[in-house]
């Protein structure tokens, strides 16, 4: 909310409507996503196999849906092929400011999609099972991740906005959501979980539809 906040702003003052921003800043987070994973597959292969990559990506019908507008998926994406970038980056280079970088963008990764900490989770597995000297890499993830914690609450304290926690959607929707059907999202249990107005009533309300 406060990203779009800032965002429509800016729009604002470059006199676009909030649709056309939405839809730029959506653009601009694909891009992003796309100049990484072209960086993780040159890595692991060559710059053939970063093109590919690319081409693939350029051709998926899917890419230019989610251009249209944000969502929350797209910053998801980004963070996750960053940090798989990264990631690459530390093992080979053994830099040790790398994992710090890695802790920093998963803590704030996972203020916008709580998804982001697989990603986090899986580099830390990998990390435990191809460094030998796994301490000091672990300390740096969880410092990393500390630093941007206690910046992102200054930040949230200085600038932040008053959120309704009535008004979101409490984790137990996202549970309810992927153990129902194909596991995806669905306008009659976005209905569902929106037709109650407490944090409260939504959370029993989604643990009732799971039961059933």
């Amino acid at each position: 909310t406060l990203l779009l906040v800032v965002i429509y702003k800016i729009g604002d003052l470059l006199g676009l409507q909030y649709r056309t921003i939405g839809t730029i800043f959506g653009c601009l987070l694909l891009f992003f996503t796309t100049l990484f994973i072209y960086l993780i597959a040159k890595k692991i292969k060559d710059r053939q196999l970063g093109m590919l990559a690319v081409f693939l990506i350029c051709t998926n019908p899917v890419i230019y849906l989610y251009a249209s507008y944000y969502y929350t998926s797209l910053l998801a994406m980004l963070f996750v092929s960053m940090l798989i970038y990264l990631a690459i980056k530390a093992l080979e280079e053994k830099n040790i400011r790398l994992y710090f970088i890695i802790g920093v963008a998963s803590y704030l990764g996972m203020q916008f999609r709580s998804t982001v900490g697989i990603a986090t989770i899986a580099i830390i597995i990998v990390v435990f099972l191809k460094e030998k000297k796994i301490a000091s890499k672990f300390i740096s993830i969880v410092l990393g991740a500390f630093s941007a914690y206690f910046l992102w609450a200054l930040f949230l304290l200085n600038w932040g906005l008053p959120l309704d926690s009535d008004q979101a959607f409490p984790v137990t929707h996202w549970l309810m959501m992927g153990l129902s059907g194909e596991g995806k999202w669905t306008g009659d249990l976005w209905n569902l979980t929106n037709s109650v107005p407490t944090k409260h009533e939504k959370v029993l309300l989604n643990i009732e539809e799971i039961r059933n």
